[in-house]
């Protein structure tokens, strides 16, 4: 520890809160203050109480001059760790660590950003396991936008490991650090606002620094002046004369602008001096080696600068930085940074000195070509956003005269600001490009770039820009290839399944003519989707094809990824078992590479999956991890898609209030997006529970708008018509007969054309249920019969247990009531397996109807249950379809239910049977 620190007791308590949360999982604590308040003195001796604690310490000093490079920070940070823990990392997130932190060469494929951030999550939390970890950092505000993106990514998903942040944040200053750790983020992060010292606490740190006791009312006076600011007091202190306080009556010999105070101590240092320290204050990283030791001395002996053992120089108060750099002129310090240019050894430190070097407004190849350069070096770092901002300045240097190579370079800055996540800007530079009237090639790829930035947030404004670019691309087939998936892929997302279907064709045909297999499958696995859900078939032969073409490294939207499309493909026809291996391999390749945007994608199809599987508590585990992990990257279709599955689920286990609250949420989600599927999913996620819940009119109101469209649709493949077969049930229940016959026979037919088991044995189970409100058991059970022949082949096991429940009920109502029990029993027996609570109720109310034997006077089960359903205002073909009954066999229970209760109409029955209610209450 430097010095003592002095009224800071609250702040230091506060530090040490801290450090001891950390052994219960992520806390941070960010120190806030003016400059020289004395944010660093508290930081220095947290970190010291740290190392004391066994704690393993991770720390950086963040300066101004290291804000605009490349994870400057991040280095520092990791310096310290152990090789063999950049060993023990996954493969991709090692390689992505490597190049960020230049410890391998940066050639090959650029890593995903999120890769570093994920790389630094495994990390931290392999060295939390052995100690808890303080990643500490001074003045957060200068912290370069790679090093503070990572980290942000980072301390977000930390939140059960022993880490702790300790950091300081100078106020009023914005940059690329300043939210890193927003005190409204997590209820374990803080924010503690230093505040001015008191009158006894900068006595002793003048006394202790300077070695100088003065004079309460000499004290006062600085104390007012400084406003408890423990640096300006002691600067105040530095300029009194030797012989103490000034004459009676005179102010203090300070100017009124306290900066002033620093430059006017810092121009008492012999020029060569200031020369040095205008070099320091340049330099992201000052050494002795590059730094005249002998000019730096009388600063170092005037407390301006310390240096370390290891060499490296580092101002004493960032004021300082500021105070040199205003002190040198313009042209000297042009003349400085084209200096350093020629010495420095990194392309962006050079790329960096270069453009402050150079003259404003000037074009300037040379420069330009250092610049370009630096982004794409900065690119295979994987600091992306560094890599926008030089390939933007490159474009802006090359001169008018080399028209194609500005427009490549400002496309290439496009490029990388869509990447960074920054669409609006990557959409005003294409705009740029395009007002400048470039040749057609360049147009293309100018219209394909702003296509991409427009996708995310407005899907049908793309279409017409591909279809420009389409136009301009002419026969560069590899252009006009990925135009055609584009546009297939967005109709797709749109529901125009037609066009989708069309420009995938098309998309196959000029990738075959290009010779890019890449590109050839992509455009192959997501033309079996589009063929699926337009009603036209599925070829497992061209799926398998795209898989083998596929370029797993290629980097490419996560939605046209062939192993993607193929599982989307395998689970669609029902073929669980085949596609979720495909998404647990694409989960853990996003995983070990950090592509966290992509992964609610992967966990979204595996809820599916598991949910048709039978799995229901993984697939809520799943759910609500993608829709975690959707809030966290801000996917709100991803999250809207998430709650929809998990709604579903909840729904058949029971949690009927949360299944309503997430498919609620997600309908109105995809209805603001203006996501068609999304609100076909969310409407068949309410309609099952309404059905769940028995409530069969309810479930009619909310798929309604549903079957609407998909009967003008004709298409009845899982993904379109999972909600039909619920519809069907709940409109025989209603008595809608005619049109659940309709449903019925188009979704039987679809099953037979593509030999869809879902379908076929889907369609069965309506058929028994068709047939049996017709009053035809023995036609009933020969469809349910032929439904559980279809199930056999279909890996659904909560469908195959309705299909029991139905079969069943039809076998008691014929006079099987052994064969009846078994079967009931079975259904019984697998939904309470699978965890579906609502309908094992409804199987033990099944049996409880077989085998119930009750005196004469008695109403029997059948005659109760069809005047409770009287009384709540059914007409008799309605409690027919609800209780599986001929309408004559209503007509004879309620008869003999009048008899035996001795009334003679509807009006009697109600009170009749609210007597006999209370009665059994009492």
């Amino acid at each position: 520890m430097d010095t003592a620190v002095f009224g800071r007791e609250a702040e230091l308590v506060e530090v040490a809160a801290t450090l001891e949360g950390a052994r219960h999982g992520f806390t941070a604590l960010v120190l806030e203050g003016d400059p020289g308040i004395g944010k660093t003195t508290v930081w220095r001796t947290g970190i010291a109480s740290a190392a004391g604690r066994g704690y393993r310490v991770l720390s950086c000093r963040a300066v101004q001059a290291e804000a605009r490079l490349s994870f400057a920070a991040l280095g520092d940070l990791l310096a310290p760790v152990e090789p063999e823990a950049f060993d023990a990392l996954p493969v991709p997130q090692r390689r992505a660590l490597d190049a960020a932190l230049l410890r391998a060469d940066a050639g090959g494929a650029a890593p995903n950003p999120r890769a570093i951030g994920t790389a630094i999550v495994t990390l931290l939390s392999a060295l939390a396991a052995l100690s808890p970890v303080v990643v500490a950092v001074d003045d957060i505000q200068w912290l370069d936008l790679p090093s503070a993106r990572a980290l942000e990514f980072a301390f977000r998903r930390l939140e059960a490991r022993s880490v702790a942040v300790l950091a300081t944040l100078r106020l009023g200053v914005r940059s690329s650090g300043s939210g890193l750790l927003a005190s409204g983020a997590s209820d374990r992060i803080r924010a503690l606002r230093l505040g001015p010292l008191s009158l006894a606490a900068l006595y002793r740190i003048v006394e202790e620094r300077l070695g100088r006791k003065l004079p309460r009312p000499l004290l006062v006076k600085i104390e007012r002046v400084c406003g408890g600011n423990a640096f300006f007091a002691l600067e105040i202190a530095r300029a009194l004369p030797p012989s103490g306080s000034p004459a009676g009556g005179e102010e203090l010999p300070i100017p009124g602008d306290l900066s002033q105070l620093v430059a006017d101590r810092l121009r008492k240092l012999p020029q060569r001096t200031r020369d040095a320290l205008l070099r320091v204050s340049a330099l992201p990283q000052p050494t002795l080696a590059v730094v005249d030791a002998a000019a730096l001395a009388p600063a170092e002996e005037a407390g301006v600068v310390r240096t370390g053992a290891d060499g490296r120089i580092e101002l004493a108060h960032p004021l300082f930085a500021s105070a040199i750099h205003a002190s040198a002129s313009r042209e000297r310090r042009r003349r400085l940074h084209a200096e350093l240019a020629e010495t420095a050894t990194d392309v962006e430190e050079r790329a960096r000195h270069l453009l402050l070097a150079s003259a404003p407004e000037q074009d300037d190849e040379r420069v330009a070509a250092v610049l370009h350069a630096a982004a794409e070096h900065a690119l295979r770092r994987g600091a992306v956003e560094v890599a926008a901002e030089l390939a933007e300045q490159s474009a802006r240097l090359t001169p008018a005269a080399q028209a194609d190579l500005r427009w490549q370079r400002q496309l290439r800055a496009t490029r990388h600001h869509l990447k960074a996540g920054d669409p609006r800007r990557s959409r005003a530079l294409c705009e740029a490009v395009l007002g400048s009237a470039p040749g057609a090639a360049v147009r293309a790829e100018a219209l394909h770039l702003l296509a991409e930035a427009q996708i995310s947030e407005r899907p049908a404004g793309a279409i017409p820009l591909l279809e420009e670019a389409l136009v301009c691309a002419g026969d560069d087939f590899v252009r006009a290839a990925q135009l055609e998936v584009a546009l297939g892929m967005v109709h797709s997302s749109l529901f125009d399944l037609a066009e989708s279907f069309r420009h995938l064709g098309g998309a196959i045909e000029l990738a075959e003519r290009a010779g890019d297999s890449a590109l050839l499958a992509e455009a192959l696995a997501m033309n079996e989707v589009a063929r699926i859900v337009s009603g036209n078939g599925f070829d497992e032969r061209a799926l398998e094809r795209a898989l083998a073409l596929e370029d797993v490294e290629r980097e490419v939207l996560f939605q046209m990824r062939p192993s993607f499309n193929a599982a989307a493909a395998y689970e669609y026809v029902g073929r669980v078992d085949v596609a979720r291996p495909l998404l647990v391999k694409l989960r853990e390749r996003l995983v070990a590479r950090g592509e966290e945007a992509d992964l609610p994608w992967a966990l979204i199809n595996l809820a599916v999956t598991s949910y048709l599987a039978g799995a229901f508590e993984r697939a809520e585990q799943e759910a609500s991890e993608a829709e975690r992990t959707a809030a966290l990257t801000g996917g709100e279709i991803f999250r809207a898609f998430a709650l929809m599955v998990r709604g579903l689920v909840r729904g058949v286990r029971g949690n009927a209030s949360g299944a309503h609250a997430d498919a609620v949420e997600a309908l109105a989600s995809s209805e603001r997006l203006g996501w068609r599927k999304g609100v076909a999913d969310a409407r068949f996620a309410l309609g099952l529970l309404a059905l769940s819940e028995g409530d069969p009119a309810a479930a009619v109101d909310v798929l309604e708008p549903l079957l609407t469209w998909i009967e003008a649709a004709g298409v009845y493949e899982w993904p379109i018509a999972m909600a039909v077969p619920d519809a069907i049930e709940a409109l025989v229940a209603t008595g809608a007969l005619e049109r659940a016959t309709r449903l019925t026979q188009a979704l039987g037919d679809s099953g037979r054309r593509f030999d869809r088991p879902w379908a076929l044995a889907t369609s069965g189970r309506c058929e028994a249920l068709l047939a049996a409100a017709a009053g035809d058991l023995d036609r009933a059970l020969a469809a349910a019969e032929r439904a559980l022949v279809a199930h056999e082949r279909l890996p659904m096991p909560f469908e195959r247990a309705r299909t029991l429940l139905v079969k069943g009920q039809l076998q008691r109502r014929h006079g099987e009531r052994r064969a009846g029990r078994a079967t009931l029993s079975q259904a019984l027996a697998s939904f309470e397996e699978l965890g579906a609570p609502l309908w094992a109720e409804r199987a033990r109310a099944e049996i409880a109807r077989i085998g119930v034997r009750r005196a004469p006077a008695e109403l029997t089960e059948s005659e109760t249950r069809v005047a409770e359903l009287a009384t709540e205002g059914l007409t008799n073909p309605e409690i027919a379809a609800r209780l599986f009954m001929s309408r004559r066999t209503v007509e004879a229970n309620l008869a003999r239910a009048y008899r035996k209760l001795d009334i003679r109409s509807r009006a009697e029955l109600g009170a009749t049977m609210a007597k006999r209610e209370t009665a059994t209450r009492s």
